[in-house]
């Protein structure tokens, strides 16, 4: 018999397995509110048994302390003030000081030179040759280490090479880019213009580029101590290269500054010379990933390159950038890498990458002090999420040294020769040598002559140093001779004597107080010229006789040998600042006038003076020192009725009163209802008591304590932590703090529970949490 199958029972299959899967969602749906409870039910109740520590009854709690906690009432200071007016106010101290001083007759005497012997010296004269320190120089920059070439590999992973010796070329200088790395939506078809924004930057990396020139410091303090001649050439990169044991060199004084460029072939280039300073190339290639970039995602991550030197300022240039997308290389091709610098039979894979190497092939000179930064930018194009994670940078820089040679060659009258210049290098220069002392020698017998010789060098020392001076700063060191003035010496040059009158005048002088004066004075007032010729005697005649008045301070002092012919005729007022021992000092008690309110209609400062002058008794020859105190104002509740004084209405703190001190907080608020409003409160804290803080301390960690005790206790999974971070399931956070003036203590605490089927409609976990306050008792 054929036996058929029935539709129905297919049905019955499908309708059991849908019963089967809602059973089943229910059950574990079930699980996760049963988990919700459970830990909110712990949480609740810990966080009550918690809060009953803060009271010292709990035995588990009070068990750690004999006090409980503590809680004071602030109070307050209050001052008011009302409205009116301000009424400026001045003061002033006023004071007088005097003396009588005494008055002399005193003789006064004057003669005249009557005649003076004379002795006149015959010049003497020394013949002598000028002898130069000649040395010869070579200065020169030596380049110890290229730029180099790319001799495999691939484009974005070349194997670099030295030009000259073809050994592999490491890096100068090797940087880590582990904290350059970002991940972003932003950008859009138009992200490019803006791409170099603070919006889109996600890193950077400093670095120096001292090692071109690492003994840059002492050359240049080397090329300072050089002979002007010597330290004014510069170093420049164009010339004829030359070839030492050493390394290469480059003739630093061949060209000019201008002409001096890094890539010759590229009439934009920049010099290599910018205001006295060396700026030296570089090459630098990145490595990086574009780990976490989504499938269709398309963006390009790019570079700046900004620098600050002391010696040359700073600038920044924009380096563009390397497209990426999913799984897509983040390396870039290297910055600084022209096409000859590549093996002609590689060229050929760099073709995709021919308009970065003729954009990015010469970068900036940078001055060998400057800080360089280069800064990361990220961009997307299609707004979906695109990463770049930073790997390395490699940096690649030429060195130079500062060579320079100098052979001392001796003396000789003719600067512009060296028996034994060095050898083995080019000599550029024959200078002066600094720092050696220059010479002369006696080429004659000395010679004597009555008229002096404008010609002549009057001294040796200022005349090689003067020589020396021009010799160095470029000027003609010829050969030649010289004479030279010198003392003369009687056995060489015997003197002549002679004698003439004179009716000079000599200064007037007090009696008793006459004084030789000088022999150069006497030559001078007989009109004796010339250095050789100078006075030995002379004899004076009396002219004339007088008297002459000499107050006792305020006129020059009396000369102690003029007191004894000297006669007191009279007294005088003086007033002068200082202090004569023959003088009677008379001084007057200070006085401060004041505050009176100021005016506007009256000299008060004569009034003042007047006033101070009539009291004291003090003489009207006597000046009154007036001085004005820092201006004031005093508070008025009504304008002042004189017209002349000035005033202000007055708001702010003016007329500040006390309204109490230690006041409670109500008490305070009661004082400044009754000002109004204009009123100033400032708390005051009672003294710290640390056996206190230490008590409540000990009871707020007892509390929390006893909360994470009880809610592991209810709810077994939870784990206590002191932040619970986002998305840490069954993480338990607990606190105890003290708030409203340490009045009130607040007991919280919260915990994560994991979800399972609740996830579509939450997220993987929810948060349970309880707090309560409970006051605090007094103590």
């Amino acid at each position: 018999m054929r036996r058929c199958s029935s539709p129905e029972v297919g049905s019955y299959v499908l309708e059991l397995a849908g019963v089967i899967m809602g059973v089943a969602v229910f059950i574990v749906g079930a699980a996760d509110i049963t988990r919700i409870f459970q830990a909110r039910s712990a949480v609740r109740a810990a966080v009550n048994d918690g809060a009953r520590c803060i009271f010292p009854t709990d035995a588990a709690c009070a068990k750690r302390t004999q006090r409980g906690v503590s809680s004071w009432s602030p109070s307050f200071d209050v001052w008011v003030w009302g409205a009116g007016y301000e009424v400026p106010q001045e003061s002033f101290v006023v004071s007088a000081r005097w003396q009588q001083e005494p008055v002399y007759e005193v003789p006064v005497l004057k003669d005249e030179i009557a005649g003076v012997t004379l002795e006149q010296q015959p010049f003497q004269y020394r013949p002598y040759s000028m002898r130069y320190p000649v040395s010869a120089h070579t200065t020169y920059l030596m380049q110890t280490r290229y730029l180099p070439v790319v001799v495999g590999g691939r484009p974005l992973a070349p194997q670099f090479a030295d030009p000259f010796t073809n050994k592999i070329s490491r890096p100068s200088a090797t940087y880590g880019l582990g904290t350059v790395s970002g991940s972003t939506t932003k950008g859009g078809a138009s992200a490019l213009k803006n791409a170099y924004g603070d919006a889109f930057k996600i890193g950077s990396v400093s670095f120096s580029v001292r090692d071109a020139w690492p003994t840059m410091e002492g050359d240049a303090a080397q090329i300072e101590q050089l002979p002007a001649q010597i330290a004014s050439s510069l170093p420049c990169f164009f010339g004829v290269q030359q070839q030492s044991p050493v390394g290469g060199t480059l003739n630093w004084s061949a060209g000019t500054p201008q002409e001096c460029r890094y890539r010759i072939r590229s009439t934009g280039s920049s010099t290599v010379i910018d205001r006295g300073a060396l700026k030296v190339p570089m090459m630098f290639r990145v490595e990086g990933d574009s780990r976490g970039t989504v499938e269709d995602a398309v963006g390009k991550v790019m570079m700046a390159l900004s620098w600050q030197s002391r010696s040359a300022g700073g600038g920044r240039v924009e380096l563009g950038g390397r497209a990426i997308g999913y799984w897509g290389s983040g390396n870039f091709i290297p910055r600084g890498l022209a096409e000859d610098d590549i093996n002609p039979g590689l060229r050929s894979q760099y073709a995709d990458y021919g308009r970065e190497l003729s954009l990015y092939y010469e970068l900036p000179l940078l001055p060998v002090d400057a800080s360089v930064t280069l800064d990361f930018y990220l961009v997307s194009f299609n707004n979906r999420r695109v990463a770049w994670n930073g790997g390395k940078l490699e940096l690649w820089l030429p060195q130079y040294r500062f060579v320079h040679e100098q052979k001392e060659c001796g003396y000789a009258s003719d600067s512009t020769i060296c028996s034994q210049p060095p050898a083995y290098a080019p000599v550029h220069y024959l200078s002066l040598t600094d720092g050696a002392p220059f010479s002369a020698e006696t080429i004659g017998a000395d010679t004597c002559s009555i008229d002096e010789d404008p010609s002549a060098e009057g001294d040796l020392s200022a005349m090689l140093a003067r020589v020396r001076g021009e010799a160095l700063r470029g000027g003609n060191a010829r050969p030649y001779a010289f004479k030279l003035k010198v003392p003369a010496n009687r056995s060489i040059c015997a003197p002549r004597l002679s004698h003439q009158s004179c009716a000079a005048q000599l200064p007037e002088y007090y009696e008793g107080c006459g004084t030789r004066i000088s022999l150069d004075e006497i030559a001078s007032r007989c009109g004796l010229r010339g250095a050789s010729t100078k006075a030995i005697e002379y004899t004076t005649r009396a002219l004339s006789r007088s008297t002459k008045r000499v107050r006792g301070c305020s006129d020059a002092p009396l000369p102690q040998c003029a007191v004894s012919n000297a006669r007191k005729v009279e007294s005088a007022l003086y007033s002068g600042a200082g202090v004569c021992e023959v003088s009677a000092i008379s001084t007057v008690p200070q006085m401060v006038i004041g505050p009176l309110d100021a005016t506007t209609c009256q000299d008060r400062e004569g009034e003042i003076e007047d006033l101070y002058r009539s009291r004291e008794k003090i003489p009207v020859g006597v000046p009154i020192s007036l001085i004005r105190l820092p201006a004031s104002s005093r508070f008025s509740a009504e304008p002042p009725v004189n017209s002349c004084v000035p005033y202000r209405a007055a708001g702010g703190r003016s007329g500040e009163m006390i309204c109490g001190r230690g006041l409670s907080k109500a008490a305070a608020e009661r004082c400044c209802a009754a000002s109004e409003g204009r009123c100033r409160k400032q708390r005051v804290d009672p003294p710290s008591d640390p056996e206190a803080d230490n008590s409540r301390n000990e009871i707020l960690s007892a509390a929390q304590q006893r909360v994470v005790e009880a809610v592991q206790a209810g709810y077994p999974p939870a784990r206590h932590q002191s932040v619970c971070g986002e998305g840490e399931v069954d993480c338990l956070e607990v606190a105890t703090v003290l708030e409203d003036d340490e009045s009130k203590a607040v007991v919280s605490a919260k915990v994560h529970v994991p979800l399972m089927v609740l996830r579509p409609f939450a997220k993987n976990w929810t948060t349970v949490a309880h707090s309560t306050t409970r006051e605090l008792e007094r103590s």
